[in-house]
């Protein structure tokens, strides 16, 4: 689902809280809320992905 130009996302007023378990090969990462966990992955070491899955994922 995309968010048009005049909706709200669901995550406009939610505070995210990011965990990174980093090593030199890959990072672990989680995402949640106070009381819900929404996704932990793992990826290659680099700020630049780490960034653009954020910006479409969480806006």
């Amino acid at each position: 689902m995309k968010a048009g130009n005049n909706s709200t996302s669901f995550f406009d007023n939610v505070l995210l809280f990011i965990g990174i378990d980093v090593h030199k090969a890959k990072w672990v990462v989680t995402v949640r809320t106070y009381d819900l966990e929404l996704k932990t992955f793992s990826m290659t070491p680099s700020a630049e992905e780490l960034e653009k899955f954020f910006l479409k994922n969480y806006p």
